[in-house]
């Protein structure tokens, strides 16, 4: 994600994706750094997409964005 910050952090959001493939609910799990990070990071993992599931059935999975400044 674009952020306009000289922060560094970490945050982790646990993601359910519907059967078709959208970002169904996202829930920050932690995080460390300031809230814009995690504002920037939900943004953009709004607009992921997933392949669609068969089955009819949500999946949960966990992502990791870690900020470091170089």
């Amino acid at each position: 994600p674009h952020y306009d910050s000289q922060e560094e952090g970490r945050i982790r959001f646990k993601i359910t994706v519907s059967p078709s493939g959208e970002v169904k609910a996202l829930k920050a799990v932690s995080y460390s750094g300031q809230l814009k990070l995690k504002k920037a990071v939900e943004e953009s993992l709004r607009k992921w997409k997933f392949s669609p599931k068969a089955g009819g059935e949500d999946q949960v999975i966990v992502v990791t964005y870690t900020f470091k400044l170089k």
